[in-house]
């Protein structure tokens, strides 16, 4: 990213994101190993709703291959309107170096879109 992009990004404010808690970190770091297998790009689609998900796909020219999370919960929890979706392209490879923050066992994970990035949050508490 050049540096006049990385200027535009701000650190979103955690207190107002709203975003989907994401499934066990572990489980996800192991569908992201199968991902690299099929190339260096995967999807991501998140749906923050009252059927909230998220979907990580990849795709070769000889295989599919998704993960489909569905029923997730929604933080901060509140009355949700229609349905608001995000869908983004990423390395697998630095995608799977993200998810090794399950080593320090966060108690929740949040995807959410802000502004000009896709973040994923982790939230630990004492």
């Amino acid at each position: 990213m050049s540096s006049t992009r990385l200027e535009e990004c701000q650190e979103p404010d955690s207190a107002t994101l709203q975003g989907v808690v994401l499934p066990s970190l572990a489980n996800l770091c192991s569908v992201v190993e199968r991902l690299k297998a099929l190339g260096n790009h995967a999807s991501i689609k998140t749906v923050v709703g009252e059927r909230s998900s998220f979907t990580i796909e990849a795709a070769s020219d000889a295989a599919n291959l998704s993960a489909s999370y569905d029923g997730l919960e929604v933080e901060p929890s509140s009355s949700m309107g229609d349905a608001r979706e995000c869908e983004v392209e990423l390395e697998v490879k630095n995608f799977g170096k993200a998810l090794f923050a399950h080593q320090i066992l966060p108690d929740q994970v949040l995807c959410c879109k802000a502004r000009l990035i896709f973040s994923c949050e982790t939230r630990v508490h004492n």
